[in-house]
């Protein structure tokens, strides 16, 4: 049957075919109490239902064109997007939200992105969450996580609590990369994490075996920069492998800068008893600048001594073991001081290992004065 104003006949294939160029088609309108009165609805069967101003079908029980209920499922061949959302407002292209699970949920099993955000000054991909991922992709041979973007980030992690990381990135398999990072800007960051509460890690990196963060760059910007205001700029820990390991072909492997006068520019710690820095280069150490050593009360690797009767033995003076010189495999740096006492030692000197003690004695065995001032500086091995 054809229903039309010109008389055209109604296409083979149509049972109703209904032609206009300036009129709609009106379906049959009702409450939701009338649609509940019709008996034995068909499925396929429509209305529009004026107490909720939408369009149903009846498949079982009335449902929704307009929304989706139950899971929508996209499968394709296409080089495209399955699924493509374009806002040329200032609105998302695409929003996914979900009270317990994935707001978004990407999977991709060949060399395609799960899921992919291209933003020309915005956000590529956001993902909010109260409780679970923000955003999650998974992939089994390409990118996990991929974000591009022409003026702003490509991805960006931010959290304004204090106990938990701004972005966690997790690899269970111990030869990959937990996160990858490529950027072709000169002046922006390949990779940024900011946290708004200085209690919290603005970005946290774990590994079990390989490299919590590896960096690399060929060129003469930076592989790895971390600023911070107050807190750490960059704090790397390591189990059993290495904390920190930096690589670079033609600048610093490792660069640290700050304004302050009061805080070291790096600080390494070992809190186990081992070495706190080992350099391995063939120009071991080049320090432009002074030399500061300190230590704690009773453990100095660099002090003032002053010989006394209580120490000094004719031309023996006993250095205690209650600083760092206390093996007979340490190297002894030691001048004389004359400034503090104002006694002025004219004779050589040297110093030896007792057996239980370093001491520093005058060579030509006549008595050292009481009150003769050296400066020392202990070398472990």
């Amino acid at each position: 049957m054809g229903v039309n104003s010109t008389g055209a006949a109604p296409a083979t294939t149509a049972m109703l075919d209904v032609s206009s160029t300036t009129k709609g088609f009106l379906m049959p309108r009702m409450t939701t109490l009338q649609r509940d009165a019709i008996m034995f609805p068909a499925n396929g069967l429509m209305i529009y239902n004026t107490s909720i101003s939408e369009v149903q079908v009846y498949d079982g029980s009335w449902k929704l064109l307009s929304r989706i209920n139950a899971p929508l499922v996209m499968a394709g061949t296409t080089n495209n997007g399955i699924l493509q959302g374009f806002n040329s407002g200032t609105g998302q292209g695409l929003y996914g939200y979900s009270a317990l699970g994935f707001g978004v949920l990407g999977a991709s099993g060949g060399a395609t992105s799960g899921v992919k955000g291209t933003s020309g000054s915005g956000i590529g991909v956001e993902g909010f969450s109260t409780s679970g991922y923000g955003v999650s992709g998974v992939s089994t041979s390409n990118y996990a996580l991929y974000g591009f973007a022409g003026t702003n980030h490509a991805l960006y992690a931010e959290i304004n609590g204090g106990t938990v990381a701004a972005a966690r990135i997790v690899n269970n398999n111990g030869t990959g990369n937990a996160i990858y990072a490529n950027n072709n800007s000169s002046t922006n960051a390949t990779g940024r994490f900011v946290n708004n509460n200085v209690n919290g890690d603005a970005g946290r990196f774990e590994a079990t075996n390989g490299f919590g963060v590896n960096s690399f760059t060929t060129g003469t910007g930076n592989a790895v920069q971390g600023d911070a205001n107050s807190g750490f700029g960059g704090y790397f820990r390591s189990v059993s492998g290495i904390g920190l390991a930096a690589i670079s072909t033609s600048n610093n492997g490792f660069y640290a800068e700050n304004s302050s006068s009061t805080v070291p520019v790096a600080q390494i710690a070992n809190v186990s008893g081992g070495t706190g820095i080992e350099v391995i280069a063939s120009t071991a150490l080049k320090i432009t600048g002074a030399i500061k050593v300190a230590g704690g009360i009773t453990a100095q690797p660099a002090f003032k001594i002053v010989s006394s009767a209580s120490n000094t033995s004719t031309y023996i003076m006993t250095i205690p073991n209650t600083t760092l010189a206390n093996n007979a495999n340490d190297i002894l740096i030691v001048t004389h001081n004359y400034s503090p006492t104002g006694i002025y030692l004219t004779k050589p000197y040297g110093v030896f290992w007792t057996g239980t003690n370093w001491a520093i004695f005058i060579e030509d065995f006549t008595p050292m004065v009481v009150g003769t001032a050296f400066n020392v500086l202990v070398i472990k091995q």
